[in-house]
């Protein structure tokens, strides 16, 4: 009887620590799955943060694609007024001398008129 008496206290402290074992690891758990809830949480803030950046980088690549766009337009509007420029400096020139090139007719005109 006393053998027996011994494999059930035996046994009730075996249960007893199973118990603790069993509560010790459902807090545990409890505890893992915060952190798991935690980090799933950071992971979606993360994700969005992510999607942002992403959104934001294209946005920025389509107007650094319209800024390069615009910047060619401009270079060929210039290159084509440096052109026109450099023709109309052309035109006053020859207008100049045209111009020139009349008075002294005109001087010469006047001279010889005085003359007579």
């Amino acid at each position: 009887m006393s053998g027996l008496r011994a494999e059930v206290d035996d046994a009730r402290q075996a249960a007893d620590q199973a118990k603790a074992d069993v509560k010790r690891l459902e807090e545990t758990l409890g505890q893992k799955e915060q952190e798991l809830t935690s980090l799933q949480n950071k992971a979606s803030v993360l994700e969005s943060d992510l999607d942002a950046a992403e959104k934001s980088l294209r946005e920025t690549t389509e107007k650094l694609r319209a800024t390069e766009l615009e910047k060619e337009h401009l270079e060929r509007k210039l290159s084509n007024s440096e052109t026109q420029r450099g023709d109309l400096e052309k035109k006053i020139e020859d207008l100049k001398a045209e111009n020139q090139k009349a008075k002294q007719e005109l001087d010469e005109a006047m001279a010889s008129l005085e003359g007579l």
